[in-house]
This record gives C-alpha cells, sequence and structure tokens, in this order.
C-alpha cells in the first residue's frame, strides 16, 4: 500500500506536463490499495461542476473512476 499525495499542481490546461503526470499516477502508477489525495488548487481554473472544465479534464474523471474501480482511495481535499 503506498500514499501518494500531490497538492496545489495548477494544471493548467490538457496539455499540461503536470496533467499527464497525473494521469500517468492514476492509471499506471496507484495500485490497489493505495490511497492519492489530491489538496488545494489542483486545476489552475476550475469552477463548480460546470460543464466546460468537466469536458475539458474528461480524461482526468475517466481514470480517476477507472482507479477507483481497481480499488485505490481517492481523497480530495480543498
Amino acid at each position: 500500500m503506498a500514499l501518494y499525495a500531490v497538492s496545489d499542481l495548477h494544471i493548467r490546461g490538457p496539455e499540461d506536463p503536470l496533467y499527464l503526470s497525473l494521469l500517468g499516477l492514476l492509471r499506471d502508477r496507484a495500485a490497489p490499495g493505495d490511497t492519492v489525495v489530491l489538496a488545494g488548487d489542483v486545476f489552475d481554473l476550475f469552477v463548480g461542476n460546470k460543464r466546460l472544465f468537466t469536458e475539458r479534464y474528461r480524461e482526468f474523471f475517466c481514470e480517476a473512476e477507472a482507479a477507483g474501480r481497481r480499488g485505490v482511495t481517492i481523497h480530495y481535499i480543498e
């Protein structure tokens, strides 16, 4: 079991290298039983549950959901 904590990435868009690293963490690194803690401003701009943002970062939500199905626990702290 591993604990991954990432904070205040301020990802600027889908092409941001930090975004690609976050996707890689969720997709390739985090394993069943691991915990991922996302804290602070993960995205530079992401207001509420607005369609613009959820579509822009759709791959993140898909990878987070897939990680959860694999047994990875994900926590978000504002």
